[in-house]
């Protein structure tokens, strides 16, 4: 009895021994899978990873603060640097500081530096008329200058100064200078002679090929020189009429034939020039009366030239009803 029971005292010790040895194994560091198992678990790892996301984080503003404008410096304004000292050479070529001066910077007004425009007006007889500007703030400018229905350009020189007698078309003529678009001078004035003087005023572009001949004291074109721009003659001329030439504000040329209202049988006519610049073309004017200071109706003019020839050329246009009417205002 005694020896069955050290028995099972022997194999109940064994049995603890065995399972306390079991429980501890179980507790420490677990051996890496082998095999078929090991294999699945890493796919499984694989397959389960993480993965990294697709978009950047955003991160939401759930506050708002709101700055203010902290208040503006009061800037003191600039007040320029004023009157420029300028130092007196004293002895020995040196400048003495002491005795610095000022002198005021100039304005930039022009009426600070020049005069206003000056106009005179003046009847010379014969039906014509003396202006002359004197515009210092208009030095070398371009003028337009009316004398009644005459509106032509003119130039100031280097000191502002134009002067020049022209036709009058009227006894009572009022005269405006303008310059860069605004009136600078006005006069009126009475003009003696008009009605002693007949004229005849062709008008055309500026560059354009159109003149105006006159025939005197019934002389045929073909036996005597007529009076143009090319041998206009001077107003106090023996011999009978002048030519005057004008350019007007839209570019346009005014050739003005004025005569003695007793200087009879007049032939006018427009000569055409036919040169590279002209032929084959259309040229255009017009052409009126002034007698005895009374406007006639303009007569339009055009004149079709051929094409170039070798040698250039002249075409005539007769201008029998001007002429009628010049000499029968005698």
């Amino acid at each position: 009895m005694r020896n069955i029971r050290k028995i099972i005292m022997i194999g109940a010790t064994f049995f603890l021994a065995a399972a306390t040895g079991h429980v501890m194994q179980s507790v420490g560091p677990t051996p890496p899978p082998k095999g078929e198992l090991a294999g699945l678990l890493r796919v499984r790892a694989e397959v389960e990873a993480p993965k990294p996301l697709a978009t950047p984080v955003r991160v939401q503003l759930i506050n708002k603060t709101y700055l203010t404008n902290p208040p503006a410096p009061n800037i003191a304004s600039d007040r320029g640097v004023g009157a420029i000292p300028v130092a007196e050479e004293g002895s020995a070529d040196r400048f003495l500081l002491a005795a610095m001066t000022t002198k005021p910077m100039p304005s930039a007004s022009p009426s600070a530096t020049c005069a206003p425009a000056d106009l005179s007006a003046s009847s010379v007889g014969a039906g014509r008329v003396l202006l002359s500007v004197s515009a210092p703030c208009q030095s070398d400018t371009t003028l337009s200058v009316h004398a009644g229905s005459l509106k032509i350009r003119a130039k100031t020189d280097a000191a502002g100064q134009w002067s020049s007698v022209l036709p009058a078309f009227s006894r009572d003529l009022e005269i405006s200078i303008r310059a860069q678009g605004r009136e600078i001078a006005h006069e009126a004035v009475t003009v003696s002679g008009v009605d002693k003087v007949n004229r005849t005023i062709l008008e055309t572009a500026a560059a354009g090929g159109l003149n105006l001949n006159v025939y005197e004291n019934g002389t045929a074109p073909a036996a005597a020189s007529p009076v143009n721009i090319t041998a206009p003659r001077t107003p106090d001329t023996p011999l009978g009429g002048y030519m005057l030439s004008y350019l007007t504000d839209d570019d346009q040329r005014l050739e003005i034939y004025t005569a003695p209202a007793s200087l009879g049988d007049l032939q006018l006519e427009v000569q055409a020039s036919v040169r590279p610049d002209t032929c084959g073309t259309e040229q255009k004017g017009r052409i009126w009366n002034v007698t005895g200071g009374i406007a006639q109706s303009a007569t339009p003019v055009t004149l079709a030239l051929p094409d170039c020839p070798a040698d250039g050329g002249l075409m005539m246009l007769p201008l029998r009803g001007i002429s009628r009417e010049m000499t029968a205002a005698q």
